[in-house]
């Protein structure tokens, strides 16, 4: 499973507190999509991004910088995992 697929699986958004979770366990067989994720939410976290106070604002300058970072990595997972980093910041 690739870490596309993994986030496309997760139908959970009532609890987004396990969303991070449920991916890093579908992914727990494959270490360098694993990796990947991680990657991925340590700069989708960045306080740099979320300082504005306001999370639409946060959540743009997120994924702009997320996408960088990560320009091979498609829109909709960044997407899904500034949406799930988004509720640590409310």
């Amino acid at each position: 499973m690739n870490l596309s697929e993994a986030i496309e699986s997760f139908d959970g958004w009532s609890l987004p507190s396990t969303f991070l979770g449920s991916v890093r366990l579908k992914l727990a067989a494959h270490p360098r999509e694993a990796k990947l994720l991680e990657e991925l939410v340590r700069e989708a976290s960045r306080e740099e991004h979320w300082r504005t106070g306001d999370l639409v604002t946060g959540s743009v300058i997120a994924h702009r910088e997320t996408k960088k970072k990560f320009p091979e990595v498609e829109d909709a997972v960044i997407t899904s995992i500034i949406r799930a980093v988004s509720y640590e910041w409310r």
